[in-house]
């Protein structure tokens, strides 16, 4: 099954400048658009493993320091002092309570929709490309 066609507009400007580009390749502008949303989309695991983890690194941060805090907590005998660190470590957990929730939304997972479209398509007798 051939590969679906995508179409996309772009400024004149641009459009312009991706004509004297390939030319200078001896090239086409598509296959020239074609490297740079390949090499575009290929990074896009590496991104958002790299964001994943500075999200990890920030939530551990959060959690050492409300252990820190906690232990501090102990210690103190000025209930003035007492409420203002007890505010702080609240602030701290929910803070790393919506870490977790960016982390669990930034996880790419697979749509049903788009399985089951797949698998509708697949099963035709015929198969032609999808619309697009």
């Amino acid at each position: 099954m051939p590969n679906p066609r995508i179409f996309f507009r772009i400024k004149n400007s641009v459009a312009n400048d991706l004509q004297a580009l390939a030319k200078r390749f001896k090239t086409t502008p598509g296959s020239i658009v074609k490297m740079i949303v390949l090499r575009e989309v290929s990074q896009i695991p590496a991104l958002l493993d790299e964001h994943d983890q500075a999200l990890r690194e920030i939530q551990q941060f959060h959690r050492d320091l409300v252990a820190t805090l906690e232990d501090y907590l102990e210690e103190m005998v000025d209930p003035g002092k007492r409420s203002g660190v007890r505010k702080i470590i609240s602030e701290l957990s929910e803070q790393s309570q919506t870490i977790d929730t960016l982390r669990s939304a930034a996880t790419p997972r697979a749509s049903p929709f788009i399985a089951t479209l797949v698998q509708r398509h697949d099963e035709e007798p015929i198969q032609t490309s999808f619309p697009y």
